[in-house]
């Protein structure tokens, strides 16, 4: 994001009052049809891009996974005590920013956080754990192991049921 001014007070009070009307949009079905739009509406949608791209620089550096969907994914958020999934999604000619309210969240990424880039609590350990399965990983491919091979591995096998 070039400037976290833009998503100041106004922008998140904005948000909340259009989402009471839209519970969901995206920047791409908004804008092109502008007719029952106020120009404040414009502005404000045209920054869903830049939101999601901060949201998504932070995520990549705190190791956070975006929850995917078909043609894209998204990260829940929570600001002022309100929770809201920020997406992108491409098909073979469009792509689209979006945004939804989400009144159930399983997990979330406070703004706060990211506007202090303050780490996820268990980063370090994360990064440890990462290091050492890359460790593993390359032994394996030493052996002649392939990436898609471990991967099938690791997601359809679990310790009660296998056995080697």
């Amino acid at each position: 994001m070039n400037n976290l001014d833009e998503f100041d007070l106004d922008f998140w009070n904005w948000l909340n009052m259009f989402m009471e009307i839209h519970s969901k949009f995206s920047d791409l079905g908004m804008l092109y049809n502008t007719k029952d739009l106020r120009e404040e509406d414009i502005k404000n949608i045209k920054l869903i891009r830049e939101l999601f791209n901060r949201i998504d620089d932070y995520a990549i550096d705190n190791l956070i996974l975006m929850k995917k969907e078909i043609f894209g994914g998204y990260y829940t958020i929570k600001v002022n005590g309100s929770y809201y999934d920020i997406g992108h999604s491409e098909s073979m000619s469009d792509s689209t920013y979006f945004c939804r309210k989400n009144n159930n969240p399983d997990n979330y990424i406070n703004y706060e956080d990211i506007i202090n880039n303050k780490p996820v609590s268990n980063k370090e350990v994360i990064i440890k754990l990462l290091k050492d399965v890359k460790e593993h990983f390359q032994a394996l491919q030493r052996m002649g192991v392939s990436h898609s091979s471990v991967y099938e591995y690791v997601t359809t096998h679990d310790e009660k049921t296998s056995s080697l």
